[in-house]
């Protein structure tokens, strides 16, 4: 890909938020020290995952919509030969990285505890509730250039599943992994997230093509 090369992408890495990786690796030893993985079955993790590890969604992923705010990265970035949203592209992917990665460890600690459960339901469920909060939150910021938004809007839409229990979004609860199983309606929630973080990246490509 034309303009693409070793040092956009390490540039890229560089301009993800250092604090927010922090208080995702802070939030994963947390649940060790608050809660204990030890013997746990598949509803335990369910419910911390989902209830919990799911946050980092919010934490990782809206967020990165504001990173070109300062006048000097854009110049950076637009400067390249190259889409004006790869480097959008490329944020996304290094922090979607590292929220699998935090999920994995999540996991990975339970199991070395002698935890037994269906892994890979967890991680999957786990990750697509993460997800949807984060990709929520990026089309908001996408549209509005509103931080507190991007932010607000995912934690309202956390704490309307949170008291409803799934009452109006049925086969579609965020939280449906602590129902014992890993619901297939799950994979539309997933679907719903790429299709949110689709219509945000042709959105900020477009705009920046006219900046």
């Amino acid at each position: 890909m034309k303009g693409l090369n070793r040092g956009m992408l390490w540039y890229n890495i560089k301009l993800l938020p250092k604090i927010n990786i922090i208080i995702c690796i802070l939030a994963i030893c947390a649940i060790q020290i608050f809660f204990s993985l030890k013997m746990v079955d598949f509803n335990v993790m369910a419910k911390i995952g989902e209830l919990f590890v799911s946050l980092l969604g919010i934490i990782l992923i809206p967020g990165l919509v504001f990173i070109e705010e300062g006048s000097g990265i854009k110049e950076t970035v637009y400067s390249k030969a190259v889409s004006p949203v790869i480097p959008s592209v490329i944020r996304l992917i290094y922090s979607v990285i590292i929220l699998i990665i935090a999920i994995v460890a999540f996991v990975w600690i339970a199991i070395v505890q002698g935890s037994t459960f269906d892994e890979l339901s967890v991680i999957a469920g786990v990750f697509i509730s993460a997800l949807i909060l984060g990709a929520l939150g990026y089309i908001i910021g996408s549209f509005t250039r509103n931080i507190a938004l991007s932010y607000l809007t995912p934690f309202g839409y956390y704490g309307f599943e949170f008291l409803s229990k799934g009452k109006y979004t049925k086969d579609f609860y965020l939280f449906s992994l602590q129902r014992g199983y890993f619901a297939e309606e799950k994979w539309a929630l997933f679907s719903i997230a790429i299709i949110f973080i689709a219509i945000s990246l042709i959105y900020l490509g477009r705009k920046r093509a006219f900046q």
